[in-house]
């Protein structure tokens, strides 16, 4: 599956997934935000690795994608 990701480079994934990780706010306290993980195919034989996007980012940027 091909993506764009928040930077509008395209990308070739095997897959995406919700995630949610805590992250601190202003104010230091934790807080849940939603993020898509993606596994990126990387060109020229150089292996796998996974991205971490917003999920509403990811969204606006990948509209017809389904997570």
């Amino acid at each position: 599956m091909r993506i764009i990701d928040v930077n509008g480079k395209k990308r070739d994934v095997e897959s995406i997934k919700k995630m949610v990780h805590q992250v601190p706010d202003k104010d230091g306290n934790m807080i849940d935000e939603e993020y898509a993980e993606a596994v990126i195919n990387g060109r020229y034989r150089k292996g796998t690795w996974k991205e971490w996007y917003p999920l509403e980012k990811f969204k606006e940027m990948n509209p017809k994608v389904k997570i």
